[in-house]
């Protein structure tokens, strides 16, 4: 076999997820959620005042940089059936058991029950939302596909 023909893909799971699908733009109040769902926030610190109780151990929830490397335990999505980024992804290290996506779905729900339609002040904006429509698990993976162009060229 030529050697610029050998390709060889690594495949390797980076994280977990658990997304919240809701009926309003996410991107108000994703950190906001996360903070009153695990008790956790990121490099930003936005949500410590939604901050109840922390249910999780901190092990369990991943941080990853965003596009201005500020890491957080969550972001944003899109939600399945739109091009709207109405959901909410809770980073984890590894995959979620049933335990901890019940405890999201309960938090999930108080969220609703505590802040929607209230301004709870700077920086922050009004929590629209009105309901959560769905949760999924998602596995993060990365894929590295590499080719061969050529000999090791020095002599080790």
């Amino acid at each position: 076999m030529n050697a610029d023909q050998e390709v060889k893909v690594v495949t390797e799971t980076t994280h977990w997820g658990v997304a919240i699908d809701t009926d309003a733009y996410a991107g108000c109040f994703e950190r906001q959620m996360c903070a009153h769902i695990t008790g956790q926030v990121g490099d930003c610190n936005v949500g410590e005042d939604f901050i109840s109780e922390s249910l999780f151990e901190d092990s369990r929830i991943c941080h990853i940089p965003d596009e201005h490397g500020c890491s957080r335990p969550c972001a944003i999505t899109i939600t399945p059936g739109g091009p709207y980024n109405n959901s909410v992804v809770i980073f984890f290290e590894t995959e979620p058991d049933d335990n901890e996506i019940a405890i999201i779905k309960e938090r999930a729900g108080s969220f609703i029950a505590t802040w929607n339609g209230k301004y709870v002040g700077d920086p922050y904006m009004w929590i629209k939302m009105t309901e959560v429509i769905g949760f999924r698990v998602l596995k993060y993976e990365t894929v590295v596909t590499e080719r061969v162009v050529g000999e090791l060229l020095v002599d080790l």
